[in-house]
């Protein structure tokens, strides 16, 4: 299941997960958030609180996420994948030299941590942090 987490600033979407994530999850929850954001802002700031594991997501919820990715190509700004999951962890570490954008990658009991990262606007250097 995907829900939003609401309590962060306007320029930062943020995704939870928990348990089985299809591809309709991803269209009904990720895209809509994605689409209204690019509505308004230049950059998408993306944090992903990852608590389901990457054997919890299905075919369709991998192909899904994966064309957001490349809808949203040229505005990734910053994401924060907050996560204990070492596949989760392996796969953002090989897709972050492929989009543009900072990545950092944050342990389940360091989000505020994360937050606080992804919340700044000042860094902007296209540094690679785990």
């Amino acid at each position: 299941m995907l829900s939003v987490i609401d309590e962060l600033p306007g320029h930062v979407v943020g995704i939870h997960t928990v348990g089985r994530i299809t591809g309709k999850d991803i269209k009904n929850t990720l895209e809509p958030l994605l689409n209204s954001m690019a509505g308004t802002q230049q950059e998408v700031n993306y944090l992903l609180l990852a608590e389901s594991g990457l054997a919890d997501f299905t075919v369709g919820a991998m192909l899904a996420y994966s064309m957001l990715i490349i809808k949203y190509y040229a505005r990734w700004n910053k994401v924060a994948v907050v996560t204990d999951d070492n596949m989760i962890r392996s796969i953002t570490r090989f897709f972050r030299f492929l989009i543009p954008g900072i990545s950092r990658q944050f342990n389940l009991n360091e989000m505020d941590k994360a937050i606080q990262w992804i919340a700044r606007k000042d860094i902007k250097l296209n540094t690679y942090d785990d």
